[in-house]
């Protein structure tokens, strides 16, 4: 039986696997990435891969498995990440990853690139995973992948409720993350998790995400973003609220899941066929 993780598929000249640059001017900005095509005929089904903050494991070992497995894939940067255009913020992650979506659905693009409009997935890692959930949340995708998904709405509860403790933390947080990024300040960022500190808050979108197609996973010796304040609320919260088709699953690694990238890659390898 083929296996994507360890086997390459076998050649097709007439539609080999390659890649190709993503660009698209969003709000007067230019977003930039890679499309992963992979081989054979028709159209394929697409997972958005979404990075986190800064974004410095992009995951791109896991795009290459799901080309492999039949997926396109696309991994693009946020307006103000990486060389894209425009001014960074959390706001603007959730609304490029938006505008993305709604390019790939368009018809002409969808033929142009062999996608089937209809199964498209997000897939995020850490704010990519809050920004994948609440996409879903939103309507737009029916499935959805977070991998050591951060919960924004905690980090407003807590500015909330110690803000003289959590500040300082949270702008350090934001402060050793701008390297990659421009156009905003640790201030910015943290006036943007004050202001939406409800709306963000994946725990108030249980309602719209327990009939999503979710899976959850959380790594046990992540210090970014503790099992106890994100994940495991999050998991407890859809079970409560009787979620039939959310999957969670802890892998014992830290929050890149440095030494468990096959683990984490078989998981949702997993699911995606289930």
């Amino acid at each position: 039986m083929y296996d994507p993780i360890s086997q390459d598929p076998p050649h097709d000249s007439d539609y080999p696997a390659s890649m190709s640059e993503f660009e698209l001017t969003h709000q007067g900005a230019l977003l930039n990435g890679v499309i992963y095509h992979p081989a054979g005929e028709g159209a394929h089904p697409l997972i958005l891969l979404l990075h986190g903050l800064p974004g410095h494991e992009r995951n791109l070992d896991l795009a290459q498995i799901f080309r492999r497995a039949g997926w396109t894939v696309c991994v693009f940067h946020y307006r103000g990440s990486w060389g894209s255009g425009g001014d960074y913020r959390f706001s603007h992650v959730l609304d490029d990853v938006r505008a993305t979506l709604d390019y790939f659905r368009e018809a002409s693009n969808a033929e142009k690139y062999r996608i089937d409009p209809e199964r498209i997935i997000t897939i995020g890692h850490s704010l990519g995973g809050w920004a994948a959930l609440l996409t879903a949340a939103s309507g737009t995708v029916d499935r959805a992948v977070s991998i050591a998904g951060v919960n924004i709405g905690v980090w407003g509860a807590q500015l909330n409720e110690n803000p003289d403790l959590v500040r300082p933390m949270l702008l350090s947080l934001i402060e050793s993350s701008l390297g990659p990024l421009h156009g905003a300040t640790p201030e910015d960022i943290v006036s943007e998790v004050e202001a939406h500190a409800d709306d963000w808050d994946l725990l108030q979108q249980i309602d719209t995400l327990k009939s999503k197609n979710l899976l959850l996973i959380g790594a046990k010796r992540d210090e970014v973003v503790p099992v106890f304040d994100h994940h495991m609320p999050l998991m407890k919260a859809l079970k409560d609220a009787g979620a039939e088709n959310m999957t969670a699953k802890l892998i014992a690694s830290d929050h890149s899941f440095s030494g468990n990238r096959i683990e984490l890659a078989r998981t949702i390898l997993d699911w995606l066929e289930s």
